[in-house]
């Protein structure tokens, strides 16, 4: 009993200080204050729920959700269209889901697959190839298909791309070259994450005060960015921060 007790305490103040922070009608305060856990209960799923799904991080996480309880249909669905018709679409398609699932390398032989005739070169089949070696870990391999992206469609930019580039050879231990290209991508990139991967590098090259300006800038931009830029890159805004704390 004390353990109930105790925890409706616990969901009667949190379900209070939501009405009040978010401005909802002070009637809600009778069911959470009177009838207990099943007040608690109903505001949630009639109120927090919803407005928790309207959030991009919420609608991110019923989304993620989805895909995962219906990955083994999609999959078969996807393996289906294959057999039916083996067409470059068809392979990038699988791979594309078979990415999401974390299946690099399956992903990859389909990547490669594709990459055939009229579409040998295809840059966004490159540049997803390129990616999902990386996430395999064959930095090799992703620096080899983003020559080949390179070479074959001189107009084609990228700043994912670049910075895929700019990782794989940090990576490899290419300190210098991976600094060089750094050093191209924070001048235009539109994320924190060249400045980001380019403080660890500075860090691991034992440059400190280097890598503190980096991580600086990104704060500085954060505090004055709109509040899409700082949920879209909620997660590497964190870990700059992390690292800014741990340099000082």
């Amino acid at each position: 009993m004390p353990i109930i007790f105790a925890f409706t305490i616990i969901c009667q103040i949190i379900c209070i200080i939501h009405v009040f922070k978010t401005g909802q009608e002070r009637a809600w305060l009778i069911p959470i204050i009177f009838a207990l856990l099943l007040g608690c209960a109903v505001y949630a799923l009639m109120v927090i729920a919803p407005g928790m799904l309207g959030t991009r991080q919420g609608k991110r996480a019923v989304k993620k959700l989805s895909h995962t309880i219906n990955a083994p249909r999609n999959l078969r669905t996807l393996r289906g269209e294959l057999s039916l018709r083996d067409t470059a679409q068809s392979r990038v398609n699988l791979a594309d889901e078979l990415v999401e699932l974390g299946q690099y390398d399956e992903a990859i032989t389909h990547y490669q697959e594709a990459l055939s005739g009229g579409d040998a070169h295809n840059p966004d089949t490159l540049l997803k190839l390129a990616q999902a070696q990386f996430q395999a870990k064959d930095y090799t391999g992703c620096l080899a298909s983003l020559k080949d992206l390179l070479q074959n469609n001189p107009g084609y930019i990228s700043q994912d791309g670049h910075l895929l580039q700019a990782r794989a050879l940090h990576e490899l231990g290419e300190l210098d070259q991976a600094a060089q290209t750094y050093q191209q991508l924070v001048e235009y990139y539109s994320g924190p994450d060249a400045r980001y991967f380019y403080a660890k590098l500075l860090q691991q090259q034992n440059r400190p005060a280097e890598a503190r300006q980096q991580l600086e800038e990104i704060q500085n931009y954060a505090r004055i960015a709109p509040k899409f830029y700082k949920q879209m890159h909620r997660d590497c805004l964190a870990q700059a921060n992390r690292l800014l704390k741990n340099l000082e």
